[in-house]
């Protein structure tokens, strides 16, 4: 889910992860989402 420009937010760091694995990237944690709400990412 996109959070804002660039930066998108998970619910877990392995979902995350997963999400930039399979496009053949690299996550590049940004810290948590408000509120606990997960954790903010973006895919190199």
């Amino acid at each position: 889910m996109q959070f804002r420009e660039g930066v998108l937010r998970a619910p877990t760091y392995t979902q995350a992860s997963n999400y930039c694995d399979a496009k053949g990237m690299e996550p590049k944690w940004r810290g948590k989402a408000p509120a606990e709400s997960g954790v903010l990412f973006q895919c190199n």
